[in-house]
């Protein structure tokens, strides 16, 4: 049984968006879904390597901000 899924909405400059559909266009039998999840995926691994630690879960709600970062 395939994996239940959830959407996740996020803004790319044009360039990187075009980017990730050739990408995505020229690897035979690959997903724009799986691809985007894939490199997802290997920056958290990352960033978690770069830390020492894995990322905690969220406390409470969880809401993360959204619009434009506070500078």
């Amino acid at each position: 049984m395939p994996m239940k899924k959830k959407q996740f909405t996020t803004y790319l400059t044009p360039e990187l968006h075009e980017r990730v559909r050739d990408a995505v266009y020229w690897s035979p039998g690959e997903t724009l879904s799986d691809f985007t999840a894939r490199a997802i995926e290997n920056e958290i691994a990352r960033q978690e390597k770069k830390r020492g630690k894995k990322f905690e879960p969220r406390k409470g709600s969880g809401t993360l901000a959204s619009g434009r970062p506070i500078r």
